[in-house]
């Protein structure tokens, strides 16, 4: 399914390429930060009467920003987006039965970036588009999450690598509102309230207990703050 999306996406932009004006193309290279929170949503975690709760961590994640603009109002984005991501979780009345789960991914994200004036110095603009989320790291302090040996595992102080109980690639969908501001005809400045959700399920489902439901990433920047140089022709 990655592959064939890939080869969809290139397509499309090869074929829009050719039908634009050549002297509208700019292309963009940036920088972008932010804060994010950032939670992993289960119906069983959700739906454990009471006895777990969610603690929201807040994660710095930063990255490049790559764009091709097509004309005024339309631009094609990649990039690449360093995210820690994961969840804190706190289980009501048994303090040292609290854990969390760190998990760091590499993001490559394809957007389309609207502008509603690019003529104005204050411009809103919207993104939205899919993303895929590689894992680089995941450690969790539950040992042994989501074995069918250990169903709801056992707890620990010290966090262990359970990268091999999730999976490796995901697709997320993104979209995020924003301003833009223009210093001058070649940098600008800008924040998008960035909000992304993985499709897919994070975990490796063939190393789930069957009771386990689907889990996926969920996560907002508060905001993504960018600076962006234009390369113009």
């Amino acid at each position: 399914m990655v592959k064939r999306l890939t080869y969809i996406i290139l397509i499309c932009f090869l074929f829009t390429h050719t039908y634009i004006n050549a002297q509208s193309n700019k292309f963009i290279l940036g920088v972008n930060v932010g804060v994010q929170a950032t939670t992993i949503l289960n119906n069983n975690d959700l739906d454990d009467s009471g006895q777990l709760d969610y603690s929201v961590p807040y994660k710095m994640q930063y990255g490049l920003n790559l764009a091709y603009r097509m004309n005024r109002k339309i631009a094609f984005q990649t990039g690449l987006i360093y995210s820690p991501q994961g969840q804190n979780y706190v289980t009501n009345g048994i303090a040292s039965a609290d854990y969390k789960t760190n998990l760091n991914y590499l993001k490559i994200p394809i957007l389309i970036d609207w502008n509603v004036n690019s003529d104005k110095k204050l411009n809103f603009i919207f993104q939205f588009g899919f993303q895929f989320s590689n894992l680089l790291k995941a450690e969790s302090s539950r040992a042994r999450i989501n074995s069918n040996n250990v169903p709801f595992g056992y707890y620990t102080s010290y966090v262990t690598d359970v990268k091999s109980f999730y999976t490796n690639t995901t697709l997320d969908v993104m979209l995020g509102p924003g301003v833009n501001y223009k210093l001058n005809n070649k940098i600008n400045i800008g924040a998008i309230l960035r909000m992304d959700y993985s499709l897919n399920d994070i975990e490796k489902k063939e190393l789930k207990p069957s009771i386990r439901d689907i889990a996926n990433n969920a996560t907002l920047v508060l905001p993504q703050f960018y600076c962006n140089y234009t390369f113009t022709n």
